[in-house]
């Protein structure tokens, strides 16, 4: 209420409050009986009516009492429920309690970076032993955050390697770490952070440091193929591919390229060291492995890319069961009206290549 509408109030009270009074002083001086009583009470009532008209929160406090219901104190304000309501209730019930996930604390494993990049062999494989450990009972704890820093700092190790031997060594301790990993889906998280780190750090390699990398690439591939066969499943490789290496999106091409170019080789050393076709069938097998291939070179514009996954990968398939169905893939590709004019020139040359491959 206004400051106004007060004041216009307490003039009003006023003038009702004197009324009052000169009624009483003329009741209690003269002997008419109760007629001025009678006065008085309706002059009381209509006082009462007006102040509950004027004010509509003492209407609605009239109301309160006239239904029995208690009136709250003006001095506290109603309070919400306590009640949770019931379709609360139930999606905490389906939900579940949330676990909170520890908070970890990477300054050991950083610090493990000071042993990392020693220049002596022995205390460098002391400290991936001991990172290896630590990720080893610290994986349920480790986030996706937590594992691109990793992966960062371990890159940079990489970067200040010097000589082939230590390069080659440094490189294949870092991605056998994640043979720790006896959880599929925390291996998947740890390799996906690879990967993350590579695309995101490879466009600011120089020349001197290029070849360093690409052999960190040959060993991760052959460590993907490796893991697949130890597993007997293709799946984790099939999304990293998908996800990560091959998606249009957060893929490097050179990265790409590079891994296409060294596909076949690094296949063809898994398969040969094992020396069990039980074991290795799940390499030669599923052709699904080339899925996401095959995908890429639809969806991909950059023409080098798509060159070199033709030249270096589908067109040097070394199982002849999958050949057919490459080519088949590759006629699906150029007859689809959705396929780009590059595209489907290259995939039409594969095809014609293939078929020829096909009448040998």
């Amino acid at each position: 209420m206004s400051s106004a509408s007060e004041r216009i109030n307490k003039l009003v009270r006023r003038r009702k409050a004197r009324i009052l009074e000169e009624i009483l002083h003329e009741h209690a001086h003269c002997h008419c009986g109760d007629a001025h009583c009678g006065e008085q009470e309706m002059v009381e009532e209509e006082s009462e009516r007006e102040d509950v008209t004027s004010s509509p929160v003492k209407a609605t406090e009239q109301k309160q009492q006239e239904e029995g219901r208690p009136t709250p104190s003006p001095l506290k304000r109603p309070q919400p429920s306590a009640e949770v309501p019931v379709r609360e209730k139930a999606k905490r019930a389906k939900t579940g309690p949330v676990e909170p996930r520890e908070k970890l604390d990477l300054q050991e494993p950083l610090d493990f970076g000071k042993r990392l990049s020693h220049t002596d062999a022995a205390v460098r494989v002391k400290g991936f032993k001991m990172l290896a450990r630590w990720l080893g009972s610290h994986w349920k704890s480790l986030g996706e955050h937590d594992a691109r820093k990793l992966w960062r700092g371990l890159w940079f190790v990489l970067w200040m390697a010097d000589g082939r031997g230590v390069q080659q060594n440094t490189a294949a301790q870092m991605v056998q770490l994640s043979r720790v990993f006896t959880d599929e889906a925390a291996y998947l998280l740890w390799r996906k952070a690879f990967w993350f780190t590579v695309n995101e750090q490879w466009e600011k390699l120089d020349k001197h440091r290029i070849n360093k990398y690409q052999l960190l690439l040959r060993i991760a591939v052959a460590e993907l193929l490796n893991h697949s066969m130890k597993v007997q499943s293709i799946d984790s490789l099939r999304r990293l591919l998908d996800e990560d290496i091959l998606d249009r999106k957060k893929c490097t091409p050179s990265v790409v390229m590079h891994c296409a170019r060294v596909f076949w080789d690094e296949w063809a050393a898994e398969i040969k060291a094992v020396d069990d076709d039980s074991k290795s069938a799940v390499l030669t097998t599923d052709f699904t492995l080339l899925r996401p291939w095959i995908k890429c070179v639809r969806v991909c514009s950059v023409k080098a890319v798509v060159d070199e996954i033709y030249l270096s990968l589908l067109l040097k398939t070394p199982v002849k069961e999958w050949v057919p169905e490459v080519r088949t893939w590759m006629y699906k590709i150029g007859e689809n009206t959705r396929t780009e004019d590059m595209q489907r020139e290259e995939a039409y040359a594969a095809v014609d290549q293939l078929e020829k491959r096909m009448k040998k």
